[in-house]
């Protein structure tokens, strides 16, 4: 459990507009590889990792060399300073293999606290229809994200609708379809954590 995941700050690299493909460097959440790296060495000790700092509903997946993942989860915050509204998760965990089975997401009804109203947001194995948050099935989704470059899978709009915690009605519409512009770059960044795959994953490897 860890506050600021390894990887590619996605928010930060599309709103800087970063040229990625005409060879300036994506924004990182930290200065160094290393937290990423030793993930993905020990998939089969790590069976899980949870963070926070971006304070939005999403997912990471670190894979090893030999094709083995560590599934990452980023929690909703109970603040709402980035837009969201307060959140929190309960995670359902079967302790033999300390794997992730389920989670369901709560959300406020307001930001304020005021006659706020706490009620489900979404649970992940119906939304997703996967049997838990392994490094397998993560693995799986972020497969499927990534070979819907459009966007517009039933799964790709439901974590693009999640992201966001608690956004009603037409702010949530908005905020999915913002989501939809810049998808097949942030869905890069689910599954590549170092500054060089990113780039080849969003440009192709012909680019500098």
């Amino acid at each position: 459990m860890v506050h600021i995941p390894p990887g590619i700050n996605s928010y930060s690299t599309f709103s800087k507009a970063r040229n990625i493909c005409g060879g300036q460097a994506p924004e990182m959440f930290l200065h160094s590889d290393a937290l990423a790296d030793t993930l993905a060495s020990f998939p089969d000790v790590i069976r899980l990792a949870l963070f926070g700092h971006t304070h939005m509903d999403e997912l990471r997946v670190y894979t090893s060399s030999n094709g083995s993942s560590v599934p990452g989860k980023l929690v909703p915050s109970i603040s709402p300073v980035n837009g969201n509204n307060p959140a929190f998760t309960l995670a359902e965990v079967e302790p033999s293999t300390a794997t992730l089975k389920d989670y369901t997401v709560y959300s406020a009804s307001n930001q304020t606290g005021i006659s706020t109203q706490w009620a489900e947001e979404y649970r992940f194995s119906t939304t997703y229809r996967l049997p838990d948050l392994s490094g397998a099935s993560l693995a799986k989704l972020t497969s499927s994200f990534l070979a819907d470059k459009s966007g517009n899978s039933d799964l790709s709009h439901a974590y693009q609708k999640f992201f966001y915690v608690g956004a009603p009605g037409l702010s949530a519409s908005i905020k999915a379809a913002a989501m939809r512009i810049v998808w097949p770059g942030y869905a890069c960044a689910l599954t590549n954590d170092h500054a060089a795959s990113f780039r080849n994953c969003v440009c192709g490897t012909s680019t500098p």
